[in-house]
């Protein structure tokens, strides 16, 4: 196996810098992780943009973690949003940005939140953060991709790569409550969940990369990531991540022989359904997956579906604008403490459903804007096979996890990073030579090189 990454003394710089407002965010909270990233960004005057992006996204990576050590990225996302507004406004961040696509989704959002929210200015910031979010990291990437578009991609490539053997390196400390919850490993993660979705976002963005420049030799290298991925989403017990990936792959497969991927297209909703709503304990447990798929809750998808009954419920009250930002997980909560009371199973504690939690928030034009941009996305994708399976995945992931219905995640920020990249039509990896687009005179309005 061999890679060529992390070769230069700048990128060890880098890790440096970021270590060091990890240990400063966990000896001084989030203040005194902002003061060494501001130090430190203010000292590497030839990689800000590098190092701005990765410490956005491990900031967002870390930020669920409410409590424990790692909490202060909670409240260093916010800080970094605006830090990041603020620098990337003089270099044009409101010109020629990609990110403008998801407009239409927030303004709408807002208007509806302005109206209907009995959230307030919360839920209203809620919406902004998808816009500034977006406009972000496309700006950020797009900036990158002029400088040097190589250099980029194999930053990304060795900080997921990275964080992917961090929290496979915590895997024999059983520690619960630290690496482990309820006998699940979550990593570095607040929960198993989270780092089921943050791995399963990782596959298909380590695939794009891996095609384009081949930082693996060979495919036995990348045969060994991939394993290490589905191994910590086994330990995760995340079903959702492991079904993701499994319809991407098999996806991309597929793409180039229409006689076998429509069958597969037709076969999906059902498939997704079955393994929603169906008890499949039995079948399972004869294999020895009991444990760790928690088969005793596969039959009502660990009890979402109770929830899912009563969210559509609330749905039908409202179907054209919903109720504004956070409204899914404010109706959940109050109808909890309504009609179930204080000792309420875990499931009450959220929706489990981009779709419904989205179709609570916006509505169905909202939830159509949201799945528009998704789609325009996809127009511009250089690599229509791979950006194909990255939709199937994205969106059989939403029917078990509310992700798309929250803006300060961690996927959010790994959505518009792969459609950010997708755009890039620059690289040849088999002679390396760079096609270079940006600078000439097709470049679109919309800030996206014409195809």
């Amino acid at each position: 196996m061999s890679l060529t990454i992390l070769n230069s003394f700048s990128h060890f710089k880098l890790l440096a810098f970021i270590f060091a407002i990890v240990i400063g965010g966990v000896l001084a909270g989030f203040i005194g992780a902002f003061g060494i990233f501001l130090f430190s960004f203010l000292y590497l005057k030839n990689q800000r943009l590098e190092f701005l992006l990765i410490v956005f996204l491990l900031t967002f990576f870390l930020g669920d973690n409410i409590d424990g050590p790692l909490s202060f990225a909670n409240n260093l996302r916010f800080l970094l949003i605006g830090f990041s507004a603020v620098y990337l406004f003089k270099k044009g961040l409101l010109k020629f940005n990609f990110g403008w696509k998801i407009g239409l989704f927030t303004f709408f959002g807002l208007f509806v939140t302005a109206l209907f929210s009995p959230l307030g200015i919360l839920a209203i910031s809620r919406a902004i953060a998808y816009l500034l979010m977006a406009l972000i990291i496309f700006k950020l990437v797009d900036l990158l991709y002029m400088k040097n578009p190589f250099q980029l991609e194999r930053l990304v490539f060795s900080f997921l790569l990275t964080f992917i053997i961090l929290n496979f390196i915590t895997i024999p400390f059983r520690v619960e409550g630290v690496f482990y919850l309820v006998g699940r490993f979550k990593g570095l993660m607040n929960n198993p969940n989270g780092l089921g979705l943050l791995l399963m976002f990782f596959y298909p963005i380590l695939d794009l990369l891996q095609k384009r420049n081949k930082f693996f030799k060979t495919n036995k290298g990348f045969l060994i990531v991939k394993v290490l991925i589905f191994g910590m989403l086994f330990l995760s017990g995340s079903r959702t991540g492991m079904l993701a990936i499994l319809i991407y792959q098999v996806s991309v497969w597929l793409f180039d022989s229409k006689r076998l991927l429509i069958p597969f297209l037709l076969v999906l909703p059902p498939l997704l359904y079955v393994v929603s709503t169906v008890d499949l304990i039995e079948i399972f447990t004869s294999l020895g997956f009991e444990q760790e798929l928690r088969l005793d809750t596969l039959s009502t998808a660990s009890g979402r579906t109770e929830v899912w009954e009563v969210a559509w419920e609330e749905v039908l009250r409202h179907p054209v604008f919903g109720q504004g930002m956070m409204y899914d997980n404010y109706y959940v909560r109050e109808y909890r403490s309504m009609f179930i009371g204080e000792n309420a199973a875990r499931h009450w504690y959220g929706v489990w459903n981009s779709y419904l939690s989205l179709l609570l928030n916006v509505g169905f034009i909202g939830i159509a804007l949201y799945l528009l941009f998704l789609f325009r996305c996809f127009q511009r994708s250089t690599d229509k096979k791979l950006a194909f399976g990255f939709l199937l995945l994205i969106l059989s992931s939403a029917v078990t996890e509310s992700w798309m219905a929250a803006s300060m995640n961690a996927f959010t920020p790994l959505l518009f990073l792969y459609f950010a990249m997708q755009q890039q039509f620059i690289y040849n990896p088999i002679h390396e030579e760079y096609i270079d687009p940006i600078h000439s005179t097709d470049r679109v309005l919309d800030g996206v090189h014409a195809s």
